[in-house]
């Protein structure tokens, strides 16, 4: 675990220079592709698709399963192949496990969306968020449209 002293941060000597690099290219490369537009707007697509189907009830339909199914593997997949062009030998399985000694030095925004990608109740939530910021979009929109009738 580092140590900061001043601006120099000092690491375990268990952790080569190659590790450290590997995990800062790669969070450096999830950062970008969270911020790149065609990924936000992949992302609000299937969120736009899919999130009228999801409900705050505590009942748990078959359909939700396979929508994060379908939601994981679309991620995974457009993850995987850009963080593989970004990143020289980079592997999922060891980035993840670079990650459990290093949960802190991720940001909220990376956290979040490697959270949506494994636990279902994460998902829900954020389904959920999408729908109710869809209905108060909608409403502002209904609201501006409202005509005037006279008599």
């Amino acid at each position: 675990m580092p140590e900061a002293k001043g601006e120099t941060m000092l690491y375990s000597s268990k952790e080569s220079d190659k590790d450290i690099l590997f995990f800062d290219q790669t969070v450096g490369a999830l950062e970008e592709i969270l911020m790149d537009a065609k990924f936000n707007k992949l992302q609000s697509d299937f969120l736009d698709k899919n999130c009228e189907q999801f409900d705050d009830s505590k009942e748990c339909k078959l359909t939700y399963t396979e929508i994060f199914k379908q939601y994981v593997s679309m991620i995974e997949g457009v993850v995987e192949k850009e963080v593989k062009a970004r990143v020289q030998g980079y592997s999922s399985e060891r980035f993840m496990a670079m990650l459990k000694d290093r949960p802190d030095e991720i940001s909220g925004d990376v956290f979040d969306m490697l959270m949506s990608m494994g636990d279902f109740e994460e998902f829900r939530g954020l389904m959920l968020a999408h729908k109710a910021a869809r209905g108060k979009k909608g409403l502002e929109i209904k609201s501006s449209l409202s005509l005037k009738v006279s008599a």
